[in-house]
């Protein structure tokens, strides 16, 4: 698995060699981080969709009077080992996601009860030898279980992201770097929908770091999170909408908005703790 990331970094590597300088080539080597490609037609516990798995006692997450939808559980000790992924291997993370389906009115009055900055999504760890299967409550979205498998890439920044600053102070005309890597993109194997673990997370618009900083902020300007750069930032999880019907009834579809991504984001300090609950869920579309 380690040797398809390093394929691919050299890869990419070679579309920038020799386009600038040797110090920009160097710069843009240390950007580029691994992350985790997720596929379905896996065979683990690790699924998008499905039962979570709660250690026992653990309650349901609700955002005001309304159940949270499970969305994705990932086995840690399940992911390959690639050199510089900043995820941890051990535990299990549940991932939860409020977008109720509920009548309207139903609906309207717990947005009303709810704080504006309240938390929309939340991220649950379990122990693998203790969790079980947990049924979700009445009022929750049950997503059909879809087991993925890994495949390591690379991942670089947007041009005009944050982490490219020291690129930018040599050179402020980016449009080489974003040439090179949508070049790579082009070219890439994989034309599905971007479900990924780690990396920075790839945008539909502006970085997801800076999404996450902003939403920090306005909850609580206080915490280290507000004032933690871009670059110490590490996509949990993303998940991308592919219109898939994942309900048994076939009534819903995987879709955030109108055909967004959604970005747990999380702290590579709290990361690397295993502080998980202080993950912040964000939506681009």
């Amino acid at each position: 698995m380690a040797d398809i990331f390093e394929a691919e970094r050299a890869r990419l590597m070679a579309l920038h060699a020799g386009r600038v300088d040797p110090e920009h080539d160097r710069l843009v080597a240390e950007l580029v981080v691994p992350a985790l490609r997720l596929e379905l037609g896996g065979e683990g516990r690790t699924r998008l969709g499905g039962p979570a798995l709660l250690d026992p006692g653990t309650p349901w997450p609700y955002l005001g009077a309304l159940p949270l939808n499970l969305v994705a559980v990932v086995d840690l000790a399940e992911l390959p080992e690639v050199p510089g992924l900043e995820v941890p291997r051990e535990g299990l993370l549940n991932f939860f996601d409020y977008n109720p389906d509920v009548p309207y009115e139903r609906y309207r009055e717990n947005e009303d009860e709810v704080p504006w900055n309240a938390r929309t999504g939340h991220v649950v760890a379990a122990s693998p030898a203790r969790a079980v299967e947990t049924a979700a409550p009445d009022e929750a979205v049950t997503f059909l279980p879809e087991p993925v498998a890994f495949t390591p890439i690379v991942n670089v920044p947007g041009p005009w992201d944050d982490v490219t600053a020291p690129l930018r102070a040599l050179d402020p005309d980016l449009d080489w770097v974003f040439g090179a890597v949508t070049a790579w993109e082009d070219d890439y194997p994989s034309t599905g929908p971007t479900h990924q673990i780690g990396g920075y997370g790839r945008p539909v618009h502006n970085a997801p770091a800076d999404d996450a900083i902003r939403e920090w902020k306005g909850r609580d300007p206080e915490s280290p999170e507000a004032s933690t750069p871009a670059a110490g930032w590490r996509c949990l999880l993303q998940l991308s909408s592919d219109g898939r019907p994942t309900t048994p009834d076939g009534r819903r579809l995987w879709q955030w908005g109108d055909f967004g991504d959604v970005y747990y984001m999380i702290t590579r300090a709290a990361l690397a703790a295993g502080d998980y609950g202080r993950a912040v869920q964000i939506c681009q579309q």
